[in-house]
């Protein structure tokens, strides 16, 4: 008896220490993404509970930084022998060849227990950039059979109130292409049959593609005296009179929100439009009368408050 329990003893502390082995080899990567990631950099590691910190604007940059965490590949397995190889290999044999056989393996074994991912523990790019939109990625839309979506325009914030910490953590104003905007949407409503979109970025009415092919256009419709968009008289005001923009300047060619919001309009009549969440300083009359003469643009206007 004490010999079958001697024994048994020795079995589960032998696959005690397989699980061992395979929880050091099987390591997990904890990530955070995102602006709490690009607020705190560095100091997320401290504690030593996170392996990987991405900023907004650095996830292409996951595939990168997720192979500095993994060990690296095996070596490809050596080709296989041929009849004269072998005849050759077993020719050179001696009596040691066992006892060579089992102190490689024993090494390899010892390898294998101090196998520790020590190079590097920690990744991490909280880099901002000043031209990221992620304007051809598609986002995967978690319920296929949702009538509403949103649509991303732009990205970061030029305003600086002094109670928010987006232009830190989402870096400065950038719009988002127009045509990959309609693109966008025009796939949601004919290919998804969605019935309402909502154009989501932090001050939507900023809103101002000033990329060459937008210059053109809109250069192209003003000259002629076409109708290319809502904005191309010249006289487009992002603000209203009496506040002032910080860091950017504003105004010239391109699209404008009222542009983009009259192109969206016009994908289907029946396609609900909204949109979130744009600044109070922000409302040129272009805006205003468009929502008040286009029937499916919703009478809706969401205006943030802070306080504290």
């Amino acid at each position: 008896d004490d010999d079958a329990s001697s024994s048994s003893s020795s079995r589960q502390k032998k696959k005690w220490s397989n699980n061992k082995k395979k929880k050091k080899k099987e390591k997990r990567i904890i990530g955070v993404l995102g602006c709490m990631a690009e607020r705190l950099k560095d100091d997320m590691f401290t504690k030593g509970t996170v392996d990987l910190i991405a900023g907004p604007d650095a996830y292409r940059d996951l595939p990168r930084l997720i192979s500095l965490l993994l060990p690296p590949p095996p070596p490809p397995s050596p080709p296989p022998l041929s009849s004269i190889d072998k005849k050759q290999q077993n020719y050179g044999t001696n009596n040691n060849s066992h006892e060579q056989h089992q102190t490689n393996n024993n090494n390899f074994e010892e390898e294998e227990e101090e196998g520790e991912y020590t190079l590097p523990k920690t990744a991490s790019n909280v880099q901002l950039s000043l031209d990221e939109t992620y304007a051809e990625i598609t986002p995967v839309r978690h319920n296929p059979n949702d009538v509403s979506a949103f649509v991303s325009i732009m990205r970061g914030c030029n305003n600086m109130c002094s109670y928010c910490v987006v232009p830190f953590t989402r870096g400065r104003e950038r719009s988002r292409e127009f045509d990959s905007i309609v693109h966008e949407t025009q796939h949601l409503v004919e290919v998804e049959h969605v019935k309402e979109v909502i154009l989501l970025g932090q001050n939507v009415n900023s809103y101002h593609d000033r990329c060459q092919g937008a210059i053109l256009a809109t250069t192209a419709s003003s000259s002629s005296g076409g109708g290319g968009g809502v904005s191309t008289t010249g006289y487009y005001q992002t603000s209203n009179p009496g506040f002032t923009n910080l860091y950017k300047k504003r105004g010239g060619s391109g699209y404008y929100f009222a542009d983009l919001v009259h192109a969206i309009s016009n994908i289907s009549p029946e396609l609900r439009v909204r949109f979130t969440s744009p600044h109070p300083k922000d409302y040129p009359p272009e805006l205003l009368h468009l929502m008040a003469e286009t029937n499916n643009v919703c009478n809706q206007l969401h205006l943030p408050a802070q306080s504290g």
